[in-house]
């Protein structure tokens, strides 16, 4: 149920703001891409700034690792120094809607991405 609710989450567009003050139209899927690979329409733009595309859930370790606590603390408080914006900064999700995304990121990871605790 919950995975559920966090793939609509996932694909759903939403009004967020950025670091900058600005506000855009944004969804998960604009920045890691439909199935979580990071390949989306915002893949270069990121690349160009970072030198790195968004998280790719499909491989590799996660940042600030990949409890399902810590992936809740990065959703609701951003990454620094990344676009990654803290997601809940505009009261948009509430708690329960953090975690829902919180656990389907983690499925879309355990596809192939290694150190996945609490499996």
């Amino acid at each position: 149920m919950l995975e559920r609710r966090g793939e609509e989450l996932y694909k759903k567009k939403r009004n967020i703001k950025n670091k900058d003050g600005s506000e855009a139209a944004s969804q998960c899927m604009d920045c890691h891409g439909s199935e979580g690979d990071s390949w989306a329409g915002k893949r270069m733009d990121i690349m160009n700034k970072m030198g790195v595309p968004a998280r790719n859930f499909w491989q590799g370790n996660f940042k600030l690792g990949s409890s399902a606590d810590d992936i809740f603390l990065t959703l609701v408080n951003g990454v620094a120094g990344t676009p990654m914006n803290p997601q809940n900064a505009n009261q948009a999700w509430s708690d329960l809607d953090a975690w829902a995304l919180t656990y389907y990121v983690r499925k879309m990871a355990r596809m192939g991405v290694t150190r996945i605790e609490g499996k």
